[in-house]
C-alpha cells in the first residue's frame, strides 16, 4: 500500500511539476511555428539545430540556465538538462545510424541513475528494453501485408502480461483493435462508417457471461483549412477552442471555451513580416488577468531575449547558442 501512494504521489508530482516548468524552453519552440501537441518532443528541436548546425541551446531564466540541449551533428539531442526538474532533470539519447533512438537514460538532481529504456530494430520489429537490467518490456510487430500491428507486453519473469492488435485499412485508418490478458480476448473494439456517419462497436469478453456490445457515434467536429491547420476543435459537439491564421500561415488568434465558464481565454499573436513572432498577449477573461511575452531577436535571427510581463511580475529569458565547427 505504501508503495502503491508512493508511486501515485510522484505521478502527480512530476504530471504537476510538467505544467510549471521548463517555460523558457517552451517560449523558444513557440518561435519555431509548430503544432502545440508535438512542442515537447526532441524532433523539434532537431530540425532547427540540424538546419542551423548547432550544437547547444542555453535557456536561461533570471540569469539562471533553466535548460541545456546538447545536439549531435546530425542535430540528434544527445544530452536534455532541466533544472527546473527537481525529479528527472537530465536525460541522455544515443541513437543509430539511420537516426532511430537506441537507448535513453534518466538522472535525478544528484546525478543518480533513475531509469532508462534500450530500443532494438529488427525486420518488421521493434524491441523495448527496460535499464537497469536490459528486462525486455515490450515488443511491436509490424505485419504489412495483413496492415497488422501487433503489440505484445512482458512482465519481470518475461511472461506476457498482455497483447494488443491493431488491423488497418489500405488508407491506414484503424478498423479493428483486440485486447488480450491472460491469454484471452477480454475487449474488442470495430471501427466503421454507416449512413455517412462514424461508429465503433466495443465488445466485452467476460470469463463468467456473454458478450457485451457497446455501440457509440464517433463525433468528429473538428475544421481544418487546406494547411491542416486546426480551426475550430470540439470536445463531442462542445466547441472547445477556435483559431486564425495570417497568410504566412501563422497562427494570430485563438479563443478558447468551457462548458463551466463559456469564453474564458483569448490569445493574440504579433509578426514581424507576418513570419517572425514579435509578441504573444494572453488576455483570462473571467479574473481579468493579462500575460504578454515580448520576443527580440539577434542580428543572425536567432530568438535572443523574451521579456514576460505576467500582472505586476516581469521575468526574462535569454537564449545562447554554440554552433559546430565547420
Amino acid at each position: 500500500m505504501n508503495k502503491l501512494i508512493i508511486i501515485i504521489f510522484f505521478a502527480f508530482n512530476f504530471s504537476f511539476g510538467q505544467s510549471i516548468q521548463h517555460e523558457p524552453r517552451k517560449v523558444f519552440v513557440m518561435t519555431l511555428n509548430v503544432p502545440q501537441n508535438i512542442r515537447n518532443s526532441n524532433g523539434v528541436l532537431s530540425k532547427f539545430a540540424l538546419k542551423n548546425n548547432l550544437k547547444q541551446l542555453l535557456c536561461i531564466r533570471n540569469g539562471h540556465i533553466s535548460s541545456e540541449i546538447n545536439f549531435d551533428k546530425n542535430g540528434n539531442v544527445i544530452t536534455k538538462i532541466e533544472n527546473d526538474n527537481k525529479v528527472i532533470n537530465k536525460s541522455e539519447f544515443k541513437y543509430d545510424k539511420e537516426g532511430r533512438v537506441i537507448k535513453t537514460s534518466h538522472y535525478s538532481p544528484n546525478g543518480d541513475f533513475k531509469y532508462g529504456y534500450e530500443y532494438e530494430y529488427l525486420e518488421n520489429t521493434k524491441l523495448t528494453y527496460e535499464n537497469p537490467g536490459r528486462i525486455l518490456k515490450n515488443k511491436v510487430v509490424f505485419i504489412k501485408e495483413k496492415n497488422q500491428n501487433v503489440s505484445i507486453d512482458y512482465g519481470t519473469n518475461q511472461q506476457i502480461t498482455s497483447k494488443k492488435i491493431e488491423i488497418f485499412t489500405a488508407n491506414e485508418e484503424l478498423k479493428q483493435k483486440q485486447e488480450y490478458s491472460n491469454d484471452r480476448l477480454n475487449r474488442e473494439f470495430i471501427y466503421y462508417t454507416k449512413d455517412g456517419e462514424k461508429y465503433k462497436d466495443e465488445i466485452f469478453y467476460p470469463e463468467s457471461g456473454e458478450k457485451i456490445i457497446e455501440t457509440k457515434k464517433i463525433s468528429d467536429n473538428d475544421v481544418f483549412d487546406k494547411n491542416s491547420n486546426a480551426i475550430t476543435n470540439y470536445y463531442g459537439d462542445f466547441k472547445v477552442s477556435e483559431h486564425k491564421y495570417n497568410s504566412a500561415n501563422r497562427l494570430i488568434l485563438s479563443d478558447y471555451y468551457s462548458t463551466k465558464n463559456g469564453h474564458w481565454k483569448k490569445e493574440i499573436y504579433e509578426y514581424k513580416n507576418d513570419t517572425i513572432l514579435i509578441k504573444k498577449s494572453q488576455n483570462y477573461m473571467l479574473t481579468g488577468k493579462n500575460k504578454i511575452y515580448q520576443f527580440n531577436y539577434n542580428n543572425v535571427g536567432f530568438l535572443e531575449k523574451v521579456n514576460k510581463i505576467d500582472g505586476t511580475e516581469e521575468e526574462t529569458f535569454e537564449y545562447k547558442y554554440q554552433l559546430n565547427e565547420k
